[in-house]
């Protein structure tokens, strides 16, 4: 039986994006509607935050980032992608909403992660979370950016497979996960299929992540549960949660074998919240029997 442990109760109104930083041996996550940055120190319990300074601070959106070789991270706002140096306080944009190609002024930037070549992929969403105006990006090391694919309505579940030779993709809205298979060298994903449709489940597909055999781990958000589909997507096991609204699974500890998980608590109603205490918390979910892999950095 895994063990599942609210290692922070941060009372977050939408965390997300847990990313494990080996050298720190930290694991950070967002507060996408304050924002704040955390960093949870394991081995200690210590919490450290940082506001996001202006101009972004509630004039803008942090909604996903990636650690940078460089240093500090890249990072989605709501209409484009920065440089943010968190313990320097600055914000420096990168690609602006005018160099991202097609984004409607109804859209935000949502979920990221890099590929194994060090590029940033993020998709953007339609904030009224009917319409498919979002769309699938990639972000180069050059810092140009290209659009992928299109129709989506509310991105998330991005991962790559650890032959780096597929790539997930999840609409929330649309009640689906899709596989593309993925060229890591041309940084092209083609052939999209249906990797999983979730409309028989109780929640929708949020974040995910990947294991070292190559399953795919989802969050099913309003459902209070992760979701184990094998490669072929076949679902091999549920984890209940004690909050129905967790947003984001990743990877970490020293064995790569602990199972970060975010939540939310933003849309909860005044009863809900009083049943989930826990809300918006960060858990730790040991002995599940997977490990996964550090999650590469953005090379530009």
């Amino acid at each position: 039986m895994p063990d599942i442990e609210c290692v922070v109760l941060a009372n977050n109104l939408i965390g997300e994006n847990p990313l494990w930083n080996g050298a720190e041996q930290t694991l950070y996550w967002l507060d996408t509607k304050t924002p704040i940055v955390r960093r949870f120190h394991p081995g200690s319990g210590q919490v450290d935050e940082w506001q996001v300074p202006p101009p972004y601070h509630r004039d803008d959106q942090l909604v996903s980032f990636a650690f940078r070789r460089s240093g500090g991270m890249v990072a989605a706002f709501r209409r484009g992608f920065c440089a943010l140096d968190i313990l320097g306080g600055e914000v420096q944009p990168l690609v602006n909403a005018e160099a991202v190609p097609d984004v409607p002024e109804s859209n935000r930037m949502n979920d990221g992660k890099c590929d194994a070549r060090g590029r940033y992929w993020c998709g953007s969403m339609n904030t009224n979370y009917v319409d498919p105006t979002g769309s699938l990006y990639r972000l180069d090391t050059d810092l140009s950016c290209a659009r992928i694919d299109t129709g989506i309505i509310c991105s998330n579940g991005i991962a790559f497979s650890p032959d780096q030779k597929t790539l997930y993709y999840a609409d929330t809205r649309a009640f689906v996960i899709w596989a593309y298979d993925f060229d890591l060298d041309a940084g092209v994903a083609r052939n999209r299929r249906e990797f999983v449709s979730t409309r028989h489940f109780a929640g929708r597909p949020d974040g995910a992540t990947v294991d070292t055999d190559g399953n795919y781990w989802v969050v099913m958000i309003a459902m209070g549960a992760i979701a184990k589909f094998n490669p072929r997507g076949k679902l091999e096991r549920l984890i209940e949660l004690p909050v129905t609204h967790p947003t984001m699974c990743a990877f970490g500890g020293s064995r790569m074998d602990t199972l970060f998980v975010t939540s939310a608590s933003f849309s909860l109603t005044p009863e809900q919240r009083r049943k989930q205490p826990l809300a918006g918390a960060l858990f730790a979910i040991t002995g599940i029997g997977a490990q996964g892999t550090p999650e590469p950095l953005f090379a530009g």
